[in-house]
């Protein structure tokens, strides 16, 4: 009881993430009406203001070329995060120009077969932890995140450096996909991520589209936006 008196003193219940408020919704019965969501972001003052020029220094130090299509992921690399399925997806594409850039920490769940992958495929990039200043770098450097596993405030911030990627599936409408930013599959097998990685590697025109609307995205995720949002009902 104590709980619906709760709900009903309140205007707007938010939730960080889209399936998270559906979760608020079914379990503990929070009307629709007073649900919103009001995602984690990036805040976009410590972006660097120079991104081409970021872009060339991560490339040159990692001597990744210029030219390179760059696949990136990052975090707690793990089996809840289908970081060996992704590497086997990029594995599977032949193009020798195409580089999979990594950081983070590797799990014990996958770290005997993620070391066997990396030594294999010269194309395969692991710089480890990396301070959480420095992602934003890495993102700005790389062409597509890859992201299939479960979820990660990773996801925000990639989607707030104009990065477009590619999600796991959790609803129809997710809060990742904003405006055509993203790709997103149900299924995060070898088969699945493989035939997304391939699409944007080799669908230029379909990439071009992707990069435009991540752009686009951006601005949503950036904290200037989601103040702004979070406001909205002081006006009322």
């Amino acid at each position: 009881q104590k709980w619906r008196d709760w709900i009903n003193s309140v205007e707007k219940v938010y939730g960080t993430t889209s399936w998270r408020k559906t979760f608020a919704q079914k379990i503990y019965g929070i009307p629709a009406e007073k649900l919103g969501t009001l995602v984690l972001g990036i805040d976009s003052d410590r972006l660097p203001p120079n991104p081409a020029e970021v872009r060339q220094r991560i490339r040159n130090e990692l001597g990744i070329p210029q030219d390179a299509f760059v696949f990136v992921t990052g975090g707690k690399l793990g089996n809840y995060r289908c970081i060996l399925e992704s590497l086997n997806a990029f594995m599977a594409i032949p193009n020798e120009s195409a580089r999979f850039l990594l950081f983070g920490a590797v799990l014990s769940d996958v770290q005997s077969e993620f070391n066997r992958i990396v030594s294999k495929d010269s194309r395969i990039i692991f710089i480890g932890y990396q301070n959480s200043l420095e992602i934003h770098n890495f993102f700005i450097a790389s062409d597509f995140g890859v992201f299939p596993g479960l979820h990660s405030v990773l996801w925000e911030e990639a989607i707030g450096c104009g990065l477009p990627c590619l999600f796991h599936k959790y609803e129809e409408h997710d809060h990742t996909e904003i405006c055509g930013n993203c790709v997103r599959i149900s299924s995060p097998d070898v088969t699945s991520i493989h035939a997304v990685l391939l699409h944007v590697l080799n669908d230029q025109a379909f990439y071009e589209k992707l990069k435009a609307q991540a752009q686009i995205a951006a601005t949503e995720y950036s904290y200037h936006a989601i103040a702004k949002k979070s406001l909205e009902m002081a006006n009322l």
